[in-house]
């Protein structure tokens, strides 16, 4: 009877175990227009965790960590930018050039409502982050006056997502316009928005 037990009490932890790690990713290319003109092409991706992991009831997925990689029209490649903790959850939005100055890139990201309630000092009217590539390095800090307003051109719905293959712009702000897709996800929240 005790190896009995011991075998269902193996078997239970195993299970319960394997439910804290799910995960799962999701990749994807698409095409983005930035300000200049430009269209360069992304490669992102994306893992989350289950609910289960979280404290949810298994169906709940969160972000947990997201990259992005740009190639240029010309053919170069910027460094990678990797975002994301493992705990807390950033959304991107925005990468284009900065007009302020020469040849330098940023992204914008929208942090989880969750995150901003954790984390004391954040703007709860504008919960971004701004990620800066500088002689080739990406540093984060707060968004600039400069974007509040700059609409996404980051895909937003992921329902591309499973088709695979290129995203165009055009099939991008099609799926993005969809009326169910919050706004605060469609504009870095100011004045022209």
């Amino acid at each position: 009877m005790k190896s009995l037990m011991a075998i269902v009490l193996a078997v239970s932890t195993l299970m319960l175990l394997s439910c804290g790690l799910r995960s799962q990713e999701r990749s994807w290319q698409e095409e983005v227009r930035l300000s200049d003109g430009q269209i360069v092409r992304a490669e992102r991706r994306e893992r989350y965790r289950t609910g289960s992991e979280i404290g949810g009831t298994g169906g709940d997925m969160q972000r947990e960590s997201a990259e992005l990689r740009v190639t240029l029209a010309s053919g170069h490649q910027l460094p990678v930018l990797k975002i994301g903790d493992g705990k807390n959850s950033e959304l991107l939005m925005v990468f284009d050039v900065a007009q302020e100055s020469g040849p330098e890139y940023f992204a914008v990201t929208m942090v989880d409502h969750e995150y901003q309630v954790k984390e004391a000092g954040l703007d709860i009217q504008r919960p971004y982050f701004e990620y800066r590539l500088l002689d080739g390095v990406w540093s984060r800090g707060r968004v600039l006056r400069a974007r509040l307003g700059h609409k996404s051109n980051l895909l937003i719905s992921r329902s591309l997502v499973a088709h695979g293959g290129l995203i165009s712009i055009s099939s991008k702000e099609e799926a993005d316009s969809d009326p169910g897709i919050y706004a605060e996800y469609k504009c870095v929240r100011g004045p022209r928005c």
